[in-house]
Protein backbone atom coordinates (compact mmCIF):
# COMPACT_ATOMS: atom_id res chain seq x y z
CA UNK A 1 0.00 0.00 0.00
CA UNK A 2 1.07 3.44 -1.41
CA UNK A 3 1.67 4.86 2.54
CA UNK A 4 1.41 8.51 1.17
CA UNK A 5 -2.38 8.16 0.65
CA UNK A 6 -2.84 7.53 4.35
CA UNK A 7 -0.17 9.89 5.72
CA UNK A 8 -1.82 12.70 8.24
CA UNK A 9 -1.15 15.11 6.00
CA UNK A 10 -2.75 13.54 2.83
CA UNK A 11 -5.99 13.21 4.85
CA UNK A 12 -5.76 16.74 6.36
CA UNK A 13 -5.34 17.93 2.60
CA UNK A 14 -8.66 15.61 1.07
CA UNK A 15 -10.57 17.16 4.33
CA UNK A 16 -10.10 21.03 3.44
CA UNK A 17 -10.44 19.92 -0.49
CA UNK A 18 -14.04 18.85 -0.03
CA UNK A 19 -14.72 21.62 2.54
CA UNK A 20 -14.06 23.87 -0.30
CA UNK A 21 -16.55 22.32 -2.56
CA UNK A 22 -19.38 23.97 -2.80
CA UNK A 23 -23.01 22.39 -1.54
CA UNK A 24 -25.43 21.27 -3.97
CA UNK A 25 -27.82 23.94 -4.57
CA UNK A 26 -31.67 22.89 -3.76
CA UNK A 27 -32.48 23.93 -7.35
CA UNK A 28 -32.21 21.54 -9.82
CA UNK A 29 -31.14 22.30 -13.30
CA UNK A 30 -32.01 20.73 -16.33
CA UNK A 31 -29.64 21.41 -19.19
CA UNK A 32 -31.83 20.56 -21.87
CA UNK A 33 -35.40 21.52 -22.46
CA UNK A 34 -37.70 18.82 -21.47
CA UNK A 35 -41.25 18.04 -20.47
CA UNK A 36 -42.21 19.71 -23.96
CA UNK A 37 -45.72 20.06 -24.20
CA UNK A 38 -47.90 22.34 -27.07
CA UNK A 39 -51.55 23.63 -26.05
CA UNK A 40 -54.23 25.28 -28.01
CA UNK A 41 -54.62 28.46 -27.47
CA UNK A 42 -58.34 30.27 -26.96
CA UNK A 43 -58.98 30.81 -30.77
CA UNK A 44 -57.33 27.74 -32.16
CA UNK A 45 -57.07 29.10 -35.59
CA UNK A 46 -54.28 32.23 -34.47
CA UNK A 47 -52.57 30.95 -31.64
CA UNK A 48 -50.94 28.15 -29.93
CA UNK A 49 -49.16 27.59 -26.53
CA UNK A 50 -46.36 25.52 -25.09
CA UNK A 51 -44.91 24.52 -21.89
CA UNK A 52 -41.49 23.08 -21.00
CA UNK A 53 -39.04 22.05 -17.83
CA UNK A 54 -35.36 23.67 -18.07
CA UNK A 55 -32.91 24.25 -20.69
CA UNK A 56 -33.77 27.90 -20.64
CA UNK A 57 -36.60 30.36 -21.76
CA UNK A 58 -35.87 30.91 -25.28
CA UNK A 59 -38.10 30.04 -27.44
CA UNK A 60 -38.13 30.35 -31.63
CA UNK A 61 -40.85 30.11 -34.42
CA UNK A 62 -40.75 30.07 -37.88
CA UNK A 63 -43.27 29.66 -40.83
CA UNK A 64 -42.23 25.36 -41.77
CA UNK A 65 -40.03 25.20 -44.62
CA UNK A 66 -39.12 22.64 -47.07
CA UNK A 67 -35.11 22.79 -45.87
CA UNK A 68 -33.14 23.42 -42.64
CA UNK A 69 -32.60 26.92 -42.53
CA UNK A 70 -35.35 27.32 -40.02
CA UNK A 71 -33.26 29.69 -37.35
CA UNK A 72 -32.72 32.63 -40.45
CA UNK A 73 -36.59 33.30 -40.79
CA UNK A 74 -37.37 32.71 -36.79
CA UNK A 75 -38.66 35.32 -34.66
CA UNK A 76 -38.21 35.04 -30.96
CA UNK A 77 -41.33 34.84 -28.24
CA UNK A 78 -41.34 36.01 -24.89
CA UNK A 79 -41.51 33.39 -22.29
CA UNK A 80 -43.10 33.29 -18.46
CA UNK A 81 -40.45 31.32 -16.19
CA UNK A 82 -41.73 29.91 -12.71
CA UNK A 83 -39.39 27.64 -10.47
CA UNK A 84 -42.03 24.88 -8.80
CA UNK A 85 -40.92 23.62 -5.56
CA UNK A 86 -41.31 19.00 -6.19
CA UNK A 87 -40.52 16.38 -4.45
CA UNK A 88 -37.81 15.78 -6.63
CA UNK A 89 -36.08 19.25 -6.01
CA UNK A 90 -37.20 22.44 -7.22
CA UNK A 91 -37.44 23.22 -11.03
CA UNK A 92 -37.65 25.77 -13.40
CA UNK A 93 -40.90 25.85 -15.63
CA UNK A 94 -41.34 27.93 -18.83
CA UNK A 95 -44.12 29.17 -20.86
CA UNK A 96 -44.95 30.62 -23.43
CA UNK A 97 -48.24 31.78 -25.85
CA UNK A 98 -47.55 32.42 -29.96
CA UNK A 99 -50.22 35.04 -31.22
CA UNK A 100 -51.01 36.86 -34.60
CA UNK A 101 -50.45 33.43 -36.20
CA UNK A 102 -52.00 32.41 -39.75
CA UNK A 103 -55.12 30.11 -40.16
CA UNK A 104 -54.29 26.70 -41.37
CA UNK A 105 -50.53 27.42 -41.75
CA UNK A 106 -47.73 25.15 -40.56
CA UNK A 107 -44.89 26.49 -37.96
CA UNK A 108 -41.87 24.89 -36.35
CA UNK A 109 -40.83 25.92 -33.46
CA UNK A 110 -38.23 25.12 -30.65
CA UNK A 111 -37.45 26.02 -27.00
CA UNK A 112 -34.28 26.22 -25.16
CA UNK A 113 -31.00 28.21 -25.00
CA UNK A 114 -27.70 28.41 -26.22
CA UNK A 115 -26.38 25.10 -27.81
CA UNK A 116 -29.21 23.13 -26.29
CA UNK A 117 -32.05 23.79 -28.27
CA UNK A 118 -35.30 21.21 -28.44
CA UNK A 119 -35.52 20.29 -31.83
CA UNK A 120 -37.22 22.08 -34.26
CA UNK A 121 -41.02 20.59 -34.21
CA UNK A 122 -43.89 21.50 -36.62
CA UNK A 123 -47.89 22.33 -35.48
CA UNK A 124 -50.79 23.51 -37.60
CA UNK A 125 -53.15 26.28 -36.77
CA UNK A 126 -56.77 25.52 -37.42
CA UNK A 127 -59.17 27.25 -40.06
CA UNK A 128 -60.55 30.49 -39.34
CA UNK A 129 -63.76 28.89 -39.64
CA UNK A 130 -65.56 25.38 -39.80
CA UNK A 131 -64.12 23.02 -41.33
CA UNK A 132 -63.63 18.59 -41.29
CA UNK A 133 -61.86 17.50 -38.57
CA UNK A 134 -60.85 14.80 -35.94
CA UNK A 135 -59.76 14.63 -32.40
CA UNK A 136 -58.12 11.87 -29.65
CA UNK A 137 -60.04 11.19 -26.54
CA UNK A 138 -58.47 9.13 -23.78
CA UNK A 139 -59.95 8.00 -20.44
CA UNK A 140 -57.76 7.47 -17.47
CA UNK A 141 -54.00 6.28 -17.66
CA UNK A 142 -53.00 6.87 -14.11
CA UNK A 143 -52.01 3.12 -13.16
CA UNK A 144 -49.53 0.90 -15.48
CA UNK A 145 -48.75 4.48 -17.32
CA UNK A 146 -45.19 2.76 -18.04
CA UNK A 147 -45.32 -0.38 -18.96
CA UNK A 148 -49.62 -0.86 -20.03
CA UNK A 149 -50.50 2.74 -21.70
CA UNK A 150 -47.83 3.94 -24.27
CA UNK A 151 -49.12 0.76 -26.42
CA UNK A 152 -52.78 2.83 -26.42
CA UNK A 153 -51.35 6.06 -27.52
CA UNK A 154 -49.25 4.81 -30.27
CA UNK A 155 -52.31 2.70 -31.39
CA UNK A 156 -54.71 6.25 -31.18
CA UNK A 157 -51.89 8.41 -33.17
CA UNK A 158 -51.73 5.72 -35.88
CA UNK A 159 -55.69 5.28 -35.84
CA UNK A 160 -55.55 9.14 -36.34
CA UNK A 161 -52.11 10.78 -37.87
CA UNK A 162 -53.99 13.81 -38.62
CA UNK A 163 -55.54 14.55 -35.25
CA UNK A 164 -56.21 18.59 -34.49
CA UNK A 165 -55.28 17.25 -30.56
CA UNK A 166 -55.40 14.32 -27.88
CA UNK A 167 -57.80 15.37 -25.41
CA UNK A 168 -57.12 13.32 -21.67
CA UNK A 169 -59.89 13.16 -19.11
CA UNK A 170 -58.26 13.54 -15.99
CA UNK A 171 -56.23 10.94 -13.71
CA UNK A 172 -53.34 11.14 -16.43
CA UNK A 173 -51.05 10.26 -12.85
CA UNK A 174 -51.99 8.57 -10.22
CA UNK A 175 -50.43 10.99 -7.83
CA UNK A 176 -50.12 14.31 -9.42
CA UNK A 177 -47.48 15.88 -7.02
CA UNK A 178 -45.01 13.21 -7.60
CA UNK A 179 -42.43 13.87 -10.50
CA UNK A 180 -41.64 9.97 -10.67
CA UNK A 181 -45.49 9.64 -12.17
CA UNK A 182 -44.98 12.26 -14.53
CA UNK A 183 -41.76 11.01 -15.73
CA UNK A 184 -43.96 7.90 -17.10
CA UNK A 185 -46.38 9.98 -18.22
CA UNK A 186 -44.02 11.93 -20.48
CA UNK A 187 -42.27 8.15 -21.41
CA UNK A 188 -45.69 7.47 -22.38
CA UNK A 189 -47.28 10.27 -24.00
CA UNK A 190 -43.82 12.68 -24.54
CA UNK A 191 -42.77 11.64 -27.96
CA UNK A 192 -46.31 12.49 -28.93
CA UNK A 193 -47.33 15.54 -27.26
CA UNK A 194 -44.43 17.81 -28.64
CA UNK A 195 -45.95 18.21 -31.66
CA UNK A 196 -49.56 17.33 -31.11
CA UNK A 197 -51.90 19.77 -28.80
CA UNK A 198 -53.35 18.53 -25.20
CA UNK A 199 -56.20 18.70 -23.55
CA UNK A 200 -55.80 18.00 -20.39
CA UNK A 201 -58.55 17.93 -18.17
CA UNK A 202 -57.68 17.76 -14.03
CA UNK A 203 -58.85 14.46 -12.20
CA UNK A 204 -58.70 14.16 -8.37
CA UNK A 205 -55.36 12.04 -8.61
CA UNK A 206 -54.03 15.38 -9.98
CA UNK A 207 -54.93 16.98 -7.23
CA UNK A 208 -53.27 16.33 -3.80
CA UNK A 209 -53.85 16.71 0.31
CA UNK A 210 -53.71 19.90 2.22
CA UNK A 211 -54.71 19.91 5.79
CA UNK A 212 -57.08 23.42 6.91
CA UNK A 213 -58.10 23.11 10.50
CA UNK A 214 -57.67 19.77 11.10
CA UNK A 215 -59.23 18.56 8.22
CA UNK A 216 -57.93 17.00 5.29
CA UNK A 217 -59.20 18.68 1.75
CA UNK A 218 -58.38 17.12 -1.73
CA UNK A 219 -59.46 19.95 -3.90
CA UNK A 220 -56.09 21.96 -4.53
CA UNK A 221 -54.78 22.40 -7.39
CA UNK A 222 -51.05 20.57 -7.91
CA UNK A 223 -48.57 23.40 -8.53
CA UNK A 224 -46.88 21.04 -11.24
CA UNK A 225 -50.21 21.34 -13.10
CA UNK A 226 -49.54 24.64 -13.91
CA UNK A 227 -46.30 24.49 -14.68
CA UNK A 228 -46.67 21.26 -16.86
CA UNK A 229 -49.25 22.81 -18.84
CA UNK A 230 -49.87 26.13 -21.29
CA UNK A 231 -53.73 26.52 -21.01
CA UNK A 232 -56.01 29.48 -22.42
CA UNK A 233 -56.19 31.73 -19.11
CA UNK A 234 -60.32 32.66 -19.87
CA UNK A 235 -61.77 30.14 -16.79
CA UNK A 236 -63.67 31.33 -13.61
CA UNK A 237 -61.78 32.91 -11.56
CA UNK A 238 -59.13 30.84 -8.84
CA UNK A 239 -60.17 28.20 -11.32
CA UNK A 240 -58.31 29.98 -14.96
CA UNK A 241 -55.42 26.80 -14.89
CA UNK A 242 -58.02 23.76 -14.55
CA UNK A 243 -61.27 25.03 -16.29
CA UNK A 244 -61.03 26.83 -20.03
CA UNK A 245 -62.30 26.86 -23.13
CA UNK A 246 -61.21 26.92 -26.91
CA UNK A 247 -62.93 27.08 -30.51
CA UNK A 248 -61.95 24.78 -33.12
CA UNK A 249 -62.93 24.64 -36.65
CA UNK A 250 -67.01 25.40 -35.96
CA UNK A 251 -66.68 23.39 -32.41
CA UNK A 252 -66.79 25.49 -28.84
CA UNK A 253 -64.77 22.88 -26.53
CA UNK A 254 -65.12 23.20 -22.95
CA UNK A 255 -62.66 22.04 -20.14
CA UNK A 256 -64.61 21.81 -16.22
CA UNK A 257 -62.65 21.14 -12.96
CA UNK A 258 -65.23 18.25 -11.44
CA UNK A 259 -63.97 18.16 -8.27
CA UNK A 260 -64.75 21.21 -6.62
CA UNK A 261 -66.76 24.94 -6.92
CA UNK A 262 -68.71 22.98 -9.19
CA UNK A 263 -72.22 25.61 -8.91
CA UNK A 264 -69.74 28.64 -9.43
CA UNK A 265 -68.34 26.51 -13.07
CA UNK A 266 -72.10 25.89 -13.98
CA UNK A 267 -72.61 29.51 -13.97
CA UNK A 268 -69.27 30.32 -16.12
CA UNK A 269 -70.48 27.67 -18.52
CA UNK A 270 -73.71 29.20 -19.24
CA UNK A 271 -72.09 32.29 -20.01
CA UNK A 272 -69.47 30.39 -22.48
CA UNK A 273 -72.27 28.43 -23.80
CA UNK A 274 -74.85 30.89 -24.68
CA UNK A 275 -75.10 32.91 -27.69
CA UNK A 276 -72.24 30.72 -29.32
CA UNK A 277 -72.23 30.64 -33.15
CA UNK A 278 -71.12 27.19 -33.02
CA UNK A 279 -72.59 24.76 -34.42
CA UNK A 280 -71.68 21.88 -31.82
CA UNK A 281 -70.51 21.80 -28.57
CA UNK A 282 -68.51 19.55 -26.10
CA UNK A 283 -67.44 18.99 -23.11
CA UNK A 284 -65.19 16.96 -20.85
CA UNK A 285 -64.47 16.46 -16.94
CA UNK A 286 -63.05 13.77 -15.09
CA UNK A 287 -66.47 12.94 -12.75
CA UNK A 288 -68.77 11.31 -14.92
CA UNK A 289 -72.83 12.48 -14.63
CA UNK A 290 -73.45 8.94 -15.46
CA UNK A 291 -70.97 6.47 -13.34
CA UNK A 292 -70.48 3.04 -15.51
CA UNK A 293 -68.79 1.23 -12.41
CA UNK A 294 -70.33 -0.89 -9.88
CA UNK A 295 -68.35 0.50 -6.91
CA UNK A 296 -69.85 4.14 -8.20
CA UNK A 297 -73.51 3.25 -7.32
CA UNK A 298 -75.75 5.90 -9.27
CA UNK A 299 -72.85 8.36 -8.29
CA UNK A 300 -72.72 11.50 -6.92
CA UNK A 301 -75.63 13.67 -7.68
CA UNK A 302 -73.89 16.85 -7.06
CA UNK A 303 -71.96 16.61 -10.56
CA UNK A 304 -75.09 15.79 -12.69
CA UNK A 305 -77.24 18.76 -10.78
CA UNK A 306 -74.67 21.26 -10.85
CA UNK A 307 -73.77 20.59 -14.82
CA UNK A 308 -76.48 18.99 -16.62
CA UNK A 309 -79.13 21.02 -16.18
CA UNK A 310 -76.60 23.87 -18.05
CA UNK A 311 -76.36 20.63 -20.62
CA UNK A 312 -79.92 20.71 -21.60
CA UNK A 313 -80.47 24.01 -21.52
CA UNK A 314 -77.55 24.78 -23.72
CA UNK A 315 -77.79 21.65 -26.44
CA UNK A 316 -74.30 20.51 -25.34
CA UNK A 317 -73.93 17.33 -27.39
CA UNK A 318 -71.08 15.41 -26.09
CA UNK A 319 -69.34 14.90 -22.66
CA UNK A 320 -66.22 13.25 -22.37
CA UNK A 321 -65.43 12.12 -18.88
CA UNK A 322 -63.34 9.13 -16.76
CA UNK A 323 -62.96 8.46 -13.37
CA UNK A 324 -64.46 5.17 -13.44
CA UNK A 325 -62.14 2.71 -14.92
CA UNK A 326 -64.69 0.85 -17.23
CA UNK A 327 -66.22 2.02 -20.22
CA UNK A 328 -70.29 3.57 -20.88
CA UNK A 329 -71.56 5.06 -23.31
CA UNK A 330 -75.65 6.69 -23.08
CA UNK A 331 -78.38 7.42 -25.19
CA UNK A 332 -79.32 10.79 -25.43
CA UNK A 333 -79.75 12.19 -21.75
CA UNK A 334 -81.71 15.20 -20.18
CA UNK A 335 -81.57 15.79 -16.64
CA UNK A 336 -83.71 13.74 -14.15
CA UNK A 337 -84.26 15.07 -10.81
CA UNK A 338 -85.60 12.06 -9.32
CA UNK A 339 -82.47 9.59 -9.91
CA UNK A 340 -80.87 8.76 -6.83
CA UNK A 341 -80.10 5.36 -5.12
CA UNK A 342 -83.53 3.77 -6.16
CA UNK A 343 -83.96 5.66 -9.31
CA UNK A 344 -82.81 4.08 -12.87
CA UNK A 345 -82.02 7.09 -15.35
CA UNK A 346 -84.12 6.92 -18.83
CA UNK A 347 -83.55 8.14 -21.96
CA UNK A 348 -84.85 10.99 -24.03
CA UNK A 349 -85.72 11.69 -27.87
CA UNK A 350 -83.50 14.60 -27.13
CA UNK A 351 -80.39 15.31 -25.16
CA UNK A 352 -76.51 14.89 -24.53
CA UNK A 353 -74.82 11.73 -25.30
CA UNK A 354 -72.47 10.82 -22.27
CA UNK A 355 -69.17 8.95 -22.38
CA UNK A 356 -66.88 6.77 -20.15
CA UNK A 357 -63.62 5.52 -20.94
CA UNK A 358 -60.25 4.28 -19.36
CA UNK A 359 -56.89 3.32 -20.97
CA UNK A 360 -54.60 2.14 -17.75
CA UNK A 361 -54.71 -1.08 -16.10
CA UNK A 362 -56.86 -0.46 -13.22
CA UNK A 363 -60.22 -1.77 -14.05
CA UNK A 364 -63.38 -1.99 -12.59
CA UNK A 365 -66.39 -3.64 -13.43
CA UNK A 366 -69.31 -1.94 -15.18
CA UNK A 367 -72.63 -1.64 -14.32
CA UNK A 368 -75.30 -2.04 -16.89
CA UNK A 369 -79.01 -0.41 -17.25
CA UNK A 370 -80.84 -0.22 -20.12
CA UNK A 371 -80.02 3.48 -20.92
CA UNK A 372 -76.54 2.54 -21.28
CA UNK A 373 -76.47 1.95 -25.30
CA UNK A 374 -72.60 -0.05 -24.74
CA UNK A 375 -70.63 -1.24 -21.82
CA UNK A 376 -67.14 -2.83 -21.48
CA UNK A 377 -64.68 -3.50 -18.42
CA UNK A 378 -61.43 -5.08 -18.75
CA UNK A 379 -60.64 -3.13 -21.85
CA UNK A 380 -58.33 -0.62 -22.77
CA UNK A 381 -59.47 2.08 -25.26
CA UNK A 382 -59.03 4.83 -27.39
CA UNK A 383 -61.60 7.08 -29.06
CA UNK A 384 -61.74 9.09 -32.20
CA UNK A 385 -63.90 11.50 -32.87
CA UNK A 386 -64.42 13.12 -36.40
CA UNK A 387 -66.75 16.31 -37.29
CA UNK A 388 -67.70 17.05 -40.61
CA UNK A 389 -70.72 19.76 -41.19
CA UNK A 390 -74.02 18.40 -39.66
CA UNK A 391 -72.66 14.76 -38.54
CA UNK A 392 -70.50 13.82 -36.05
CA UNK A 393 -68.65 9.87 -36.05
CA UNK A 394 -67.52 8.59 -33.21
CA UNK A 395 -65.49 5.70 -33.04
CA UNK A 396 -63.98 3.95 -29.49
CA UNK A 397 -61.18 1.30 -30.02
CA UNK A 398 -60.06 -1.62 -28.40
CA UNK A 399 -56.22 -1.86 -27.99
CA UNK A 400 -55.62 -4.03 -30.16
CA UNK A 401 -57.32 -1.99 -32.44
CA UNK A 402 -60.75 -3.45 -33.03
CA UNK A 403 -63.82 -0.88 -33.10
CA UNK A 404 -65.27 -1.73 -29.79
CA UNK A 405 -68.51 1.08 -30.41
CA UNK A 406 -70.03 3.43 -32.95
CA UNK A 407 -72.30 5.84 -33.54
CA UNK A 408 -73.25 8.92 -35.41
CA UNK A 409 -74.78 12.36 -34.38
CA UNK A 410 -76.33 14.07 -37.13
CA UNK A 411 -77.80 18.03 -36.58
CA UNK A 412 -81.36 18.93 -37.22
CA UNK A 413 -82.69 21.74 -38.00
CA UNK A 414 -84.43 22.59 -35.07
CA UNK A 415 -80.66 21.86 -33.44
CA UNK A 416 -81.15 18.73 -31.79
CA UNK A 417 -79.53 15.52 -32.68
CA UNK A 418 -80.29 12.11 -34.31
CA UNK A 419 -78.30 9.50 -32.33
CA UNK A 420 -77.81 6.55 -35.20
CA UNK A 421 -76.32 3.54 -33.74
CA UNK A 422 -73.94 1.99 -35.99
CA UNK A 423 -72.41 -2.01 -36.07
CA UNK A 424 -70.36 -2.80 -33.09
CA UNK A 425 -66.67 -4.62 -34.45
CA UNK A 426 -67.00 -6.64 -31.59
CA UNK A 427 -69.18 -8.03 -28.84
CA UNK A 428 -69.76 -6.54 -25.55
CA UNK A 429 -66.37 -7.34 -23.18
CA UNK A 430 -68.26 -7.93 -19.69
CA UNK A 431 -65.71 -10.35 -18.35
CA UNK A 432 -63.80 -9.08 -15.06
CA UNK A 433 -60.30 -8.95 -15.15
CA UNK A 434 -57.75 -11.21 -13.65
Amino acid sequence: MDTRLTSPRTCLLLVLTLLAIPAIPSRSVAERPDRIVLSRGEDAATTMAVAWRGGGSGVQIAPALPGPDLKDGAISVEAESEDIETDSGTWEYHSAVFTDLKPETTYAYRVGSGIHWSPWTHFTTAAAGAKPFSFIYLGDLQNGVRSHCRRVVHAAYREAPDAAFMLQAGDLVNRGNEDDHWDGWFESCGWLVHGLPLVPVLGNHETHVVTVNDKKHYNQTPPLWKGLFALPDNGPEGLEDTAYWFDYQGVRFVVLNSNHERDKQAAWLDDVLAGRGDKWSIVSMHHPVYPSAVKRGTGKGRVRDAFQPVFDRRGVDLVLQGHDHSYMRTGLMRHDPEIDEHHVATESDTGTVYVNSVVGSKQYDVATAPFKRRTGQNLQLYQVIHIDGDALHYRAYTADGNVYDEFKLEKQRDGTNRLIEQRHGIGENLQPGN
